[in-house]
């Protein structure tokens, strides 16, 4: 609201004011009072809260019920989890409060408030959780218990790992990378995670069993059991 100076006049020492003058004083008073009003000198202080944990980063914003300028709110500071508006004028606002993750909220306010408004959002994302350097088998049961669903896993050879039965090999691997990266949203239920674990890079060894008196074929079959393939054969003549 802007100020309209009247037309002031100075008053003569013994001389009476007007009546007009006078009135014209008391308009501008409370003209004066409708503006400062219309200011607003309240400050309303409000705590986020999704899945029971404070939200610092959620965003706060005052709109006037009859309509009028939204107000943002300041940011918590480090170690707090209050947002505050200020500048709030008596009367119905609406808060608008968003967070990453979140399901948007709004609530209405009477200002001003004794008390600080607790605001609580619904959890519609799962934050991923950071999984480097875990085993592949302590990596499964995380994401199990958050609720998150592995879509592939493969080794740092590029071979995919069964998931849905992991291998004994595979369990004490470590994971190397994730997909979405620490820290990112993914909708529960949506099998959008992936795992790159380490591989075995040696061949365990094998013990050669004593092939004497066996024919070849016996020989190749015992020997393909172990994994082993026969190579280069020579057949000696009896003397």
């Amino acid at each position: 609201m802007s100020l309209i100076k009247p037309a002031l006049v100075h008053a003569d020492p013994g001389r009476p004011v007007t009546a007009q003058a006078w009135n014209a004083i008391v308009d501008a008073v409370g003209t004066l009072y409708d503006a400062v009003n219309a200011l607003g000198g309240n400050t309303l202080l409000v705590t986020v809260n999704a899945g029971g944990q404070p939200r610092a980063d959620a965003r706060v914003v005052a709109v006037p019920a009859g309509g009028g300028r939204a107000i943002p709110a300041i940011a918590p500071f480090p170690g707090q989890t209050q947002h505050q508006l200020a500048g709030l004028t008596d009367g119905t606002w609406q808060l608008q409060v968003t967070a990453a993750g979140c399901t948007d909220a709004s609530v209405d306010v009477t200002v001003p408030a004794s008390t600080t408004t607790t605001v609580s959002l619904t959890v519609a994302q799962k934050v991923m959780p950071d999984l480097f350097g875990r085993t592949a088998l302590q990596a499964l049961n995380t994401l199990a218990g958050q609720g998150l669903t592995l879509d592939l896993i493969f080794d740092a050879a590029g071979e995919a790992v069964p998931k849905s039965n992991l291998p004994t090999r595979f369990q004490t691997a470590v994971v190397l990378a994730q997909s979405p990266a620490p820290g990112a949203f993914v909708p529960p239920g949506a099998a959008q995670v992936r795992l790159v674990v380490s591989a075995e890079l040696e061949t365990p060894n094998v013990t050669v069993p004593n092939l004497a008196g066996l024919t070849l074929a016996e020989a190749t079959a015992a020997l393909s059991k172990l994994g082993l393939k026969v190579g280069t054969t020579t057949v000696a003549k009896d003397k």
